[in-house]
């Protein structure tokens, strides 16, 4: 990463040797005055023409939107200047990202100051993210002196997405580079020209508005459709459910009293009316805002509007079966998540792809399976080409783990958990557990119908065999996670002692080092490691695995079995190794190639393991268990209902559930309902109606929000109170376009929603030879960490709701995981569910809707140029770059796998 420092130059012109070496700077105020002068009488073009389109080119804003993989000692900045020593391959760049005018000429200046161990240095104007489309690549010597450097060239490549275009300074050849960097600048065509300003829009900008335009906020080049001031469910209400919408000013110019509203129907008739309801400012918006109340307007219909103070919304419909597609899309996503199978693209239309990760360990091939997987070799490993990683003792110390000579296991199928090719066994986890609680929750609370619970409802490969899809999808990664549990016996080294491992969980498997976009499984050419077991690991087993074992009871009583038999073995295990905790590895590994889900508190998976066993076998055991932690009585008072590290909600859910004769169940269902009466005081709180209030947005805000309301709808499920109903079923309107962006977080649901997700093989927006993210797949959201380079360069300053830009390169906003879909899937098929009309699913089927969908994302994200042959350095920036941005924030905001990569930060 690239770090930080103070002091002033020393010498002729800025010499970054003994400034990285001594690792502080003495340099004269003379010097600096010296080197500024020599910088203004050589050509400037940013002093001769117009705007910089570099964002802090400058440096007048620290390191911000640069970023740097292989800079010893991190870059020091001070005075406009960036010094800082370059190693072999090292590069240095500018990842704010800015337009390129095909067919345009561009003017690039820049002052460089250094010393250089033979070779040169490069600059390249990348496009697109992509290093098979540069504009410019030069070379230039570096000298002591301070030179000014101006080259032109022409934009030759149509740039589909401009945030993901970069400036990149590498050393070419030299064993080490140590240069200062300053006045960085870049003019398009209009700058040399006019000198007119480069108004970059940005999606999510805090309150941005758009004052000239009469009834949409700032639109940028990655949302599509522009945003209204009138903020609504873009996919609509139910007819029987709450209705209300977000009227938005700039902060103070939101009028005290109620301004006049229609609802008005697809042929533009007023069929309701009424009065907003002032709201003040929202901090968390940036906005002002009113709330518009229609529930009582007595009209259904697709194409309806509402229109208020000269602003007209986006369409959306009122209907009985609203969410009937969606929870059928939510679930199919996970088919085309498989590893170790071809997804058949009769099945998934578009997604069709070999399969992946299917060959054994080792060899020079790409697409190195997950047979016959070794544990991570304690002394380091090479990835694919050869370049040294770190190894066990670099993640788990010296004595943390030693696995036996010649152990391996075979781990393939599972889930890939998000954008990259990693599967971690607590993330699975917690998505098994929400999917198959979504088909108990139906068996036991449902209508009856079964609607989306049934076999041969989500067009997979197992449909028709008599078991429920759902079942049969969740199967595919049950079977993974098994599959990652020591076989009985195993002696190996943990924590210094030779123990008896059998029943522990291998934590996670991932390459050795991160790979790039546009990278399909099968084309992974990195090898493959386990890593160490761990308690959380082996807790997540335990409870997903009880479960899995009384609802395949009545569909294989063999697997049923063996599920339970492996629930006892790792709930034992972790009985035995209580505090083996996965470490944060991105802290340890510069370079780790998958996330750590680090956590060093297990009570709760201990609690939620607990649980399941007892409801599973009913044993005393497990009840004395769950009578002793200090979850089962605690206070309900978590802005986060649950997640993968805390889970102790997941098995409070399920005792109010199914648990009715736990001996306290009804403070068990006390609790549930106290919990959901906070998060309704909330959700009164937000004018955007959903139950998250909180100062900072975490990293996947959206499920966040699902989550909570989960909770809302479990406590209906208890009580049948309406207003537990209703507070679930409004915190869907944030989800889908009712928030501060105005944007549907659901790929393909809505007029303006995301298209552009952090993804290696949904990645169309970088290469038109992969798919978009298929349609149901919801977005991370609104993250005010911003810790991705094209996050900091858009949306610096950001209100916390307004801090998401759909964009392929924000993976700490812009990212999808299993998990996050897990959440979505459970809440569609819970209203559709309470809200639905019993009966016929709607005209489409899941397929045709489902593939509809997909072209409409596909037409909307247009076609970009396909990619070619990639270069060498640019892989290895894409390999490493992850951990260079990695940190410790970046994971616990809430997600592990927001891997910055080339063309992604």
């Amino acid at each position: 990463m690239v770090g930080h420092g103070a002091g002033g130059h020393r010498g002729r012109a800025p010499g970054p040797r003994s400034l990285l070496r001594a690792g502080e700077v003495r340099w004269s105020a003379l010097a600096v005055l010296v080197a500024l002068i020599a910088t203004w009488l050589l050509p400037s073009a940013a002093q001769a023409t117009g705007e910089n389109r570099l964002h802090n080119g400058d440096f007048q804003e620290e390191a911000a939107g640069w970023w740097g993989l292989g800079v010893s000692e991190g870059a020091v900045i001070d005075d406009g200047w960036a010094c800082l020593l370059l190693g072999s391959d090292a590069t240095f760049g500018n990842y704010s990202g800015f337009p390129i005018d095909d067919g345009e000429q561009h003017h690039l200046g820049f002052t460089v100051s250094g010393t250089s161990e033979g070779g040169q240095l490069q600059v390249i104007v990348q496009v697109d993210g992509r290093d098979d489309a540069s504009d410019l690549v030069a070379t230039f010597e570096v000298a002591e002196d301070a030179q000014r450097h101006d080259v032109t060239f022409v934009g030759e490549h149509t740039t589909g997405t401009a945030s993901n275009n970069r400036l990149v300074f590498h050393n070419d050849g030299a064993d080490q580079v140590e240069v200062c960097i300053s006045e960085v600048t870049l003019l398009g065509a209009a700058e040399q020209t006019s000198g007119d300003t480069d108004e970059r829009d940005t999606t999510g900008e805090a309150g941005s508005m758009d004052d000239e335009a009469d009834d949409t906020t700032t639109d940028d080049a990655h949302s599509g459709p522009a945003r209204p001031r009138l903020h609504v469910n873009q996919v609509g209400y139910l007819a029987d459910g709450p209705r209300f919408a977000t009227l938005v000013f700039a902060p103070g110019e939101g009028p005290d009293e109620g301004v006049p509203w229609e609802l008005r129907n697809g042929d533009g008739a007023v069929v309701a009316d009424g009065l907003t309801e002032p709201r003040g400012f929202d901090p968390s918006a940036g906005f002002d805002t009113h709330v518009l109340d229609l529930s009582d307007a007595e009209v259904a219909g697709q194409g309806l509007t509402l229109v208020a103070n000269g602003h007209t919304s986006h369409p959306f419909t009122i209907s009985g079966t609203l969410y009937r597609d969606l929870r059928r899309d939510a679930l199919r996503i996970y088919y085309s998540q498989r590893s170790g199978i071809e997804i058949d693209d009769d099945l998934k239309p578009g997604y069709g792809r070999p399969a992946g990760h299917t060959a054994a360990f080792g060899g020079d091939q790409i697409n190195q399976g997950d047979l016959e997987v070794p544990c991570l070799p304690n002394e380091g490993a090479v990835d694919h080409q050869g370049t040294s990683q770190a190894g066990g003792f670099d993640h788990y110390g010296p004595d943390g783990w030693d696995c036996p000579e010649g152990y391996t296991r075979d781990v393939a199928g599972g889930w890939y958990d998000a954008g990259d090719h990693g599967k971690y066994v607590v993330n699975s986890g917690i998505s098994v557990w929400q999917l198959l609680n979504a088909y108990e929750r139906d068996l036991h609370y449902g209508r009856g119908d079964g609607a989306g619970m049934l076999d041969d409802t989500l067009a997979i490969p197992e449909s028709g065999n008599g078991v429920p899809d759902l079942l049969d999808e969740v199967r595919w990664n049950l079977e993974w996670m098994l599959s990652m549990q020591v076989p009985d016996g195993t002696t190996m080294g943990l924590a210094g002692d030779e123990v008896d491992a059998g029943g522990l969980v291998h934590h996670k498997l991932h390459d050795v080092a991160w790979t790039g976009l546009d990278t399909f499984p099968h084309e992974d050419p990195m090898p493959r490691y386990l890593h160490r077991p761990s308690t959380a690991a082996t807790l997540n087993l335990a409870a997903v695995a009880a479960q899995g074992a009384r609802l395949y009871e009545a569909f294989d009583a063999d697997f049923a079995e063996d599920l339970r038999q492996a629930a006892v073995a790792a709930w034992d295990a972790a009985e035995a190794h209580p505090d083996l905790y996965a470490p944060d590895t991105n802290v340890l590994d510069s370079n780790p190639g998958g996330g750590p889900y680090d956590d060093d508190d297990v009570s709760d998976e201990f609690y939620w393991a607990a649980a399941q066993l007892w409801l599973t076998t009913g044993e005393d055991r497990y009840l004395d268990a769950l009578a002793a932690s200090d979850h089962h009585a605690a206070r309900w008072d978590a802005v986060v209902a649950f997640d993968w590290q805390e889970v102790a909600a997941a098995g409070r859910l399920d005792l109010a559930l199914f648990g009715q004769d736990l001996p306290d169940h009804d403070e068990v269902v006390r609790w549930v309902l106290e919990g959901a009466d906070r998060y309704l005081d909330v959700q009164a709180a937000q004018p955007f109606g959903h139950p998250y209030g909180t100062e900072h947005y975490e990293w996947g805000s959206t499920h966040h929000v699902i989550n909570n309301a989960v909770v809302l709808a479990v406590a209906h499920d208890l009580s049948g109170e309406q207003v537990y109903r209703d507070g679930a079923i409004q915190a869907m309107d944030y989800v889908l376009g009712r928030n501060a962006v105005g944007n549907s977080y659901v790929t393909g649901y809505g007029t303006r929603y995301s298209q552009h997700m952090h993804s290696r093989w949904y990645a169309h927006s970088v290469s038109d030879r992969m798919p978009p993210p298929p349609p149901g797949k919801v977005a991370g959201g609104a993250n005010s960490g911003i810790q991705d380079p094209v996050a900091q360069a858009n949306l610096q300053g950001c209100a916390p709701q307004a801090c998401y830009i759909d964009d392929i390169g924000s993976w700490s906003t812009n990212e999808t995981t299993i998990n996050w879909n897990a959440s979505l899937a459970w809440l569609a098929a819970w209203i559709d569910d309470v809200g639905g009309e019993p009966g016929e699913p709607s005209e489409a089927t899941t397929s045709e809707a489902s593939g509809d969908a997909a072209d409409a994302v596909a037409e909307d994200m247009g076609a970009s140029e396909g990619a070619g042959a990639r270069a060498a350095w640019l892989l290895a920036v894409g390999a490493v770059v992850a951990a260079v941005v990695g940190g410790l924030v970046w994971w616990r905001s809430g997600r592990k796998d927001a891997d910055p990569v080339a063309g992604e930060g």
